[in-house]
């Protein structure tokens, strides 16, 4: 089953519910679309780092958006 997103919940005003070092890494690779490579030279820390903190970044990011599209839509 696909999920719908409310049009009036967007993921900016999700990001400020995240843990900074999410906001930051999210911010580096899929904003500024930084590689890996070049995300864990700027934040001094091995790729598997960087790739298990934006695992986890995108996971509290889809779960913030999910409960407030809920909470604003219902």
């Amino acid at each position: 089953s696909s999920t719908s997103i409310c049009p009036c919940v967007t993921p900016p005003d999700s990001l400020g519910a995240l843990r900074p070092e999410q906001r930051l890494i999210l911010r580096l690779v899929d904003m500024h679309e930084h590689t890996y490579r070049e995300a864990a030279a700027s934040l001094d820390c091995p790729i598997g780092t960087v790739m298990s903190r934006l695992h986890r970044a995108r996971a509290a990011l889809r779960s913030q958006l999910a409960q407030k599209a809920q909470a604003a839509c219902a």
